[in-house]
């Protein structure tokens, strides 16, 4: 693989991290995925790494020795089951973080991940593996089935929260409003021709976007909330105006009532 992107310090890890799993029993060879496989890597990027094991009886044996492997100097660690079984996560000095799940050649190619780029391969698995991830990778057309019930869940959970707020139950009502900005992200995304919002890098991409989302994170104080009522008001009935192929099923009267309870908060 291309190497002359990657930071000096990762590629030293990455070394390190090859080197150890070359030498364990059963590992036929490494695939490299993210920033690094894209050649977009920078100081803060994660290492993304796969292991590829022969058969399941040599991944275990290797997961069993975990706690015991010497790959390099590290300040934390932990089993990152939370993702997947057999994934664990290291924090590397000086502060690489480095993702290694274990797989075996036989597990189906999985796009999730993609584009994967082979780091070394001794039996021709890896290469067959990552070849059929990467040519898996299909970019979804948006999906506006659900909009008519996403329009009528915002407006209902909009009027949930003017209730919270007149009860002064504001954390209750920030902790929950990822739920709206959901919608708006998901209404923004499809609007542009992709299926889901993608949050990795989106300032680069769209400080437009940030700028105009920024009141969306509220904090749990009542100024605060109504803001970001308005603004999320504001910001949906704009993309509403855009799509003109759905059948709404909101009343206008509802709305309307319900954006007069926001003003008057």
């Amino acid at each position: 693989m291309e190497s002359s992107s990657l930071p000096s310090e990762h590629r030293q890890v990455l070394d390190r991290v090859a080197a150890f799993f070359r030498g364990v029993p059963g590992v036929v060879g490494m695939s490299v995925s993210g920033s690094i496989a894209r050649g977009a890597a920078d100081e803060h990027s994660d290492l993304d790494v796969g292991v590829f094991f022969e058969d399941d009886a040599s991944r275990e044996r290797a997961w069993a020795e975990r706690w015991s492997w010497e790959i390099a100097p590290w300040f934390h660690r932990f089993d990152a089951d939370h993702v997947r079984p057999h994934f664990v996560i290291y924090l590397f000095e000086p502060g690489i973080k480095t993702d290694i799940p274990l797989n075996v050649v036989t597990d189906p190619p999985t796009s999730g991940g993609a584009p994967y780029e082979v780091l070394w391969d001794e039996t021709g698995d890896v290469t067959r593996w990552v070849e059929a991830a990467n040519a898996g990778k299909v970019d979804l057309p948006p999906d506006w089935a659900e909009a008519a019930h996403e329009d009528e869940r915002l407006w209902a959970w909009i009027y949930y929260c003017i209730l919270h707020i007149r009860r002064g139950e504001y954390y209750d009502v920030a902790s929950d409003f990822h739920m709206l900005r959901g919608i708006v992200e998901a209404w923004h995304a499809r609007l542009s021709g992709a299926a889901f919002f993608d949050v990795r890098r989106v300032h680069e991409r769209e400080p437009e976007t940030v700028g105009a989302f920024a009141d969306l994170f509220p904090r749990p104080e009542h100024d605060a909330l109504k803001r970001g009522l308005v603004k999320l008001i504001e910001l949906h009935e704009r993309q509403r105006e855009r799509i003109d192929w759905v059948e709404w099923r909101t009343s206008q009267d509802g709305r309307d009532r319900i954006k007069q309870w926001v003003e008057d908060l």
